[in-house]
């Protein structure tokens, strides 16, 4: 998915839980979308990978084998792994 995706087809956010934010007790809520690639070297994509519970639940011996195999194919792939990402920033009136 891209920005123009987002922005030509907005109800894609309602999967997001999105929809309504006046529930949660604020108006004039606008939102941006913003777009940014993201580099990260192997051993860097290796503590990210640590954070996601489904990695973090391994068992330790098959973690490991997992992280050096990823690793290795960053490595054999230029070093870097690149992840495109869409920011989303709610601003909005607390009503009080």
């Amino acid at each position: 998915m891209t920005k123009k995706g987002f922005e030509e087809n907005p109800k894609i956010l309602i999967g997001y839980g999105f929809e309504d934010l006046s529930v949660y007790g604020f108006s004039d809520v606008l939102m941006n979308l913003y777009e940014a690639t993201l580099t990260y070297s192997a051993d860097e994509w290796i503590v990210f990978l640590d954070t996601l519970a489904n990695h973090r639940n391994l068992p330790d011996w098959n973690k490991v084998a997992l992280y050096a195999g990823v690793k290795e194919a960053i490595i054999k792939n230029g070093g870097f792994h690149k992840v495109d990402c869409i920011f989303q920033l709610y601003m909005g009136r607390k009503n009080t």
